[in-house]
């Protein structure tokens, strides 16, 4: 499965106001990945599932979060 294509994705730069908000995020569930954190901020903000291999570690910082594992 293709998952980035040019036309639907989206860079989104980790800006200062992105950046403070993933390290309170990283400090209230305590975990230190803040690539995952940044993910689960971007998914929230759209209202987007995200798509991973690595489920258990999403699912530490945001339990409800709609996960989908490619296959």
């Amino acid at each position: 499965m293709r998952l980035a294509v040019a036309s639907l994705t989206e860079v989104v730069p980790l800006d200062d106001l992105g950046a403070r908000l993933v390290g309170v995020i990283c400090g209230q569930v305590g975990v230190h990945d803040v690539v995952d954190v940044s993910v689960i901020v971007c998914a929230r903000e759209r209202g987007h599932a995200v798509v991973t291999s690595d489920p258990d570690d999403l699912r530490a910082i945001d339990p409800k979060i709609e996960l989908l594992q490619p296959s």
